[in-house]
C-alpha cells in the first residue's frame, strides 16, 4: 500500500510530518511520499519518522507550473509536476525554492488586503497552521475564513463569490516557474519528475472549451513535457475514475513513464471524500 502525494503543515495541510507518518503507519502504508507544495523543510522529520516506524520514505515536492502551447504565452497549460527522490540539499533546488517563497509571501499581503476591503479581515497568525509557518497557500485562507464563521467549511470558502472565489481575490496570482525549468531541478538534484493529477490541468487560449477533447489535450500536453524530460505521470489518484486510471496507465505504458499513485491527502476535514492512502488502483 503506497501513497506518493500527501501534504503536511510545511505546506497547506494540518499535520506535522511526524503525525502523518504515524498515521500511514497505523493505516498499513509501507511506502510515503511527503510532496509539500513548492518546500521541502518538512523531508527530514517525515524522513526519521518513517525510519522508526518501519514506511518506506521518498522524498518529494510539488510545483505549481505553466507550460507554453504554441505561440508563445497566448496558450498556456497550468499544472502540478511532483518530484520524487532528489537530493534534499542540491544548491540549486534551495535556491529556486526560496525565491518561490518570497513571492508566495508577496502574494499572500495582496489576498489578505483584499480579503478585507470585501469584509472578512484575517491576521497573518490566523493563516498560519502553526506559529512561524513559512508556507501558507489558498488552502490556509480557506481554513481561517471556518474558522472566523464566514464559512461553514472550505469548500464553501473555495466556491462563495464573496469570499475565494471573489474577481478581486481570483485576480491575484503568483508567479508560476516554468515546466521546463521545473522539471529541470528535479533532475538536475537527481531526482525524476512526475505529472501530478492530469485531469486537473488547465489550460488559456484559444482551444475550446470541450471536455471531450480532454484526454487528447492531455496527450499534447504529456508529449511535451516527455520532450523536457518528465518520466513519470500520476495514474491512480483521489478523485480519478476507474476509466481515467485505466487510460493513463495504457498511456503511461505508451510513453515508458513510471506510473505513480497518491491520495493528495491534506490533514483530516481539509479536503472532502479524501483519506491517506485513499486511492482506487486498478
Amino acid at each position: 500500500m503506497i501513497d506518493l502525494h500527501t501534504h503536511t503543515w510545511y505546506s497547506d495541510g494540518t499535520l506535522s510530518p511526524r503525525q502523518l507518518v504515524e498515521m500511514a503507519a497505523e493505516k498499513g502504508i509501507d511506502t510515503l511520499a511527503i510532496t509539500d507544495h513548492d518546500g521541502i523543510f518538512g523531508l527530514r522529520e517525515g524522513a526519521e519518522a518513517a525510519a522508526e516506524r518501519g514506511v518506506r520514505f521518498i522524498c518529494g515536492v510539488e510545483f505549481s507550473a505553466k507550460l507554453p502551447l504554441g505561440d508563445g504565452e497566448k496558450q498556456t497549460a497550468y499544472m502540478h509536476i511532483l518530484g520524487y527522490g532528489f537530493d534534499p540539499e542540491d544548491p540549486a533546488l534551495l535556491a529556486r525554492l526560496a525565491h518561490i517563497r518570497e513571492q508566495r509571501k508577496e502574494r499572500n499581503q495582496k489576498m489578505l488586503k483584499a480579503l478585507e476591503d470585501l469584509g472578512y479581515p484575517l491576521t497573518k497568525e490566523e493563516i498560519q497552521v502553526y506559529p512561524g509557518q513559512e508556507y501558507i497557500g489558498k488552502p490556509n485562507f480557506a481554513r481561517a475564513l471556518v474558522l472566523r464563521g464566514y464559512a461553514a467549511d472550505t469548500a464553501e470558502a473555495f466556491a462563495s463569490e464573496r469570499l475565494m472565489a471573489a474577481p478581486s481575490i481570483k485576480a491575484i496570482h503568483r508567479e508560476k516557474i516554468q515546466a521546463a525549468e521545473a522539471v529541470a531541478l528535479i533532475r538536475g538534484a537527481g531526482g525524476f519528475a512526475s505529472l501530478a493529477h492530469p485531469f486537473k490541468v488547465s489550460w488559456t487560449g484559444k482551444w475550446e472549451e470541450d471536455p471531450a477533447s480532454h484526454p487528447a489535450r492531455i496527450e499534447e500536453i504529456l508529449q511535451q513535457l516527455i520532450g523536457l524530460g518528465l518520466t513519470g505521470l500520476e495514474c491512480c489518484y483521489s478523485s480519478h475514475t476507474a476509466a481515467q486510471e485505466r487510460w493513463l496507465v495504457e498511456l503511461a505504458a505508451k510513453y515508458q513513464l513510471i506510473a505513480t499513485a497518491g491520495s493528495d491527502y491534506h490533514g483530516p476535514g481539509m479536503k472532502k471524500n479524501i483519506e491517506l492512502g485513499g486511492i482506487h488502483g486498478i
